[in-house]
């Protein structure tokens, strides 16, 4: 029996980002076990999930806010009251649905049941400041390029000057900006299981709205009005919920019916089972990880999604490990862990994460990552490099590393995008021919 947590929707905000802030968990995570031990609406859970991932893609900027509005510094034993003042500078910055007097009122009341009249007079009185100044907020001059974007788009100082290395101001920004907002769900057609026609007759059964996306392959934006999880065509292994630019790795390396291709690094599995269709389940298809969690979702989407030509298996390319089969494949994809950078809307706990280093370490992995995959290559075959990153050292640094040491090797192609609104995730990839 599910019950609603004591404190209802904004209590249970508060909560998760207070386990959030004390390293409990990713928040996607999070959130599934909240939706797991309770019964919210589905407009309760809109507000939750808007909400926990808005405050910590913005926590940079609402944290400034807070300590220039507040008459002291709150200290660390105060950390659930900074959490309501977060979820209520962002409900009043950024969330227009909610009117500021239910936001005062929704904040006092959290703050009563944790410290009295005192906090509550405490919040009271720093959110209706900010409110009476909303239009003149106290950010960083846009002179100061730098501090600008990162606290006015919430991301961290290196980063932005990282990328300001590489890319113009009104670039970074306007990266930035996506990256503050909420990311559209795109829905693939299995082509291995029905077609677009009967796809979109199922949507309609299951309440979702939709909208088809231009291209050759079958997409789809759209807003299911219940968890996707419980959809029939989900469960059926009709769709199959992947960004738009994830696919572009597979048309890079363009596998053909009756190949053996094989994708190194291939959990949770989209792009694998899209291989699988572009090959109309017939050659050979190895979808291998390291991960044991990450492979035991690799299996499941594989099996839902009625993929009948791939084998499944643990392989450590680091340590030396070779697929069962391991002759010369005629395809690779390496898509390699990465520091994820361009799909920072989508994972918001990542510019929180990373630090400078990572990307070394990371651009490093991929590398030696790159090399073990080259000796499992045939003559003629191919490799296709792939990230979701932005940062130039995991990326073509990385590709003309490799070419550098493998004069056998020749790049062919590579594609490169920023993640755009209404659009796709931040992406790269790199064809390679073994000559």
């Amino acid at each position: 029996m599910k019950n609603n947590l004591k404190y209802n929707t904004r209590g249970s905000i508060v909560e998760i980002l207070t386990s959030w802030e004390q390293g409990r968990g990713f928040a996607s995570d999070l959130l599934e076990k909240l939706w797991e031990r309770t019964d919210f609406s589905t407009r309760d859970r809109a507000l939750i999930n808007i909400t926990v991932n808005g405050v910590i893609r913005r926590k940079l900027t609402l944290d400034w806010l807070i300590d220039r509005f507040s008459a002291h510094k709150l200290p660390d034993r105060d950390g659930y009251l900074r959490q309501i003042l977060r979820l209520s500078i962002f409900h009043l910055l950024y969330l227009d649905s909610i009117p500021p007097h239910a936001v005062l009122h929704q904040a006092g009341e959290l703050a009563k049941q944790q410290g009295g009249a005192g906090k509550c007079s405490y919040i009271n009185g720093l959110l209706r400041n900010l409110l009476r100044k909303k239009e003149e907020l106290p950010f960083p001059n846009r002179n100061h390029r730098k501090e600008y974007l990162s606290v006015v788009h919430s991301h961290p100082l290196w980063i932005i000057d990282h990328w300001l290395e590489t890319h113009s101001f009104e670039e970074v920004e306007e990266i930035c900006r996506v990256d503050n907002l909420p990311p559209p769900i795109f829905a693939r057609c299995n082509l291995l299981k029905i077609t677009p026609e009967e796809l979109e007759s199922e949507f309609k059964l299951d309440g979702v709205e939709f909208e088809r996306q231009d291209g050759p392959v079958a997409f789809w934006r759209i807003k299911p009005g219940r968890p996707i999880g419980s959809l029939r065509s989900f469960r059926d292994g009709h769709f199959q919920i992947q960004d738009i630019s994830s696919i572009q790795a597979v048309e890079l390396l363009n596998p053909e019916p009756g190949e053996r291709i094989a994708d190194l690094c291939a959990a949770p599995g989209s792009k694998a089972v899209y291989i699988a269709q572009k090959m109309n389940n017939t050659g050979s298809l190895l979808a291998s990880d390291n991960n044991p969690a990450r492979l035991r979702k690799l299996t499941e989407n594989i099996r839902r999604l009625g993929v009948s030509n791939a084998v499944v298996e643990r392989i450590n390319l680091l340590r030396g490990d070779r697929p069962g089969q391991d002759e010369g494949w005629d395809g690779i994809l390496l898509d390699v862990p990465c520091s994820n950078t361009g799909v920072l809307r989508r994972r918001v706990d990542a510019r929180w994460r990373i630090a400078p280093a990572d990307i070394t370490r990371l651009a490093k992995q991929g590398r030696e990552l790159f090399e073990a995959s080259a000796n499992l290559i045939r003559p003629g075959g191919r490799i296709v490099y792939s990230t979701c990153s932005l940062e130039p050292e995991e990326n073509g640094e990385t590709v003309r590393q490799f070419i550098e040491s493998r004069p056998n090797f020749q790049l062919v192609k590579e594609e490169f995008s920023p993640p755009q609104k209404n659009k796709g995730d931040g992406y790269y990839c790199a064809l390679v021919e073994h000559q």
